[in-house]
């Protein structure tokens, strides 16, 4: 017990990822933590990063190809995307859901709280 206390004491505090719990539910399929990960660090692979380091033809969005495909647009403003937040947010009892993706994190977050996933985590907790 003492050694613990001294590890606790001596070791760099990580910052709390309140998000982390809904990631890492084990009521979630693995290749879909994963994919939720990324999501939740910004570092989805979508055309306007990719465009970044090599380059892309068509930066729009393969789902409605009307605006350029980018975290935001995919998640808050694509046609397509804003019909499934719609059905989400029914299923959810939610009178209106967020179109920027910040906002989607924090509604996420909550509604993970409310379903008993309130354990966090810290990304020295996550890394071992």
């Amino acid at each position: 017990m003492i050694s613990k206390k001294i590890w606790e004491a001596i070791r760099e505090k990580a910052q709390t990822l309140e998000w982390a719990p809904l990631v890492w539910s084990t009521r979630i399929i693995p290749r879909h933590q994963f994919i939720l990960w990324l999501t939740f660090w910004e570092r989805l692979r979508t055309r306007d990063r990719i465009n970044k380091y090599m380059n892309v033809l068509n930066t729009s969005c393969p789902l409605c190809n009307e605006n350029e495909e980018t975290m935001n647009h995919l998640f808050g403003s694509c046609n397509i995307t804003l019909e499934l937040w719609d059905r989400l947010a029914k299923s959810l009892k939610l009178l209106n859901f967020p179109n920027e993706w910040s906002e989607i994190k924090e509604v996420a977050v909550l509604k993970a709280k409310e379903l008993g996933l309130q354990q966090t985590f810290s990304n020295a907790d996550l890394e071992k």
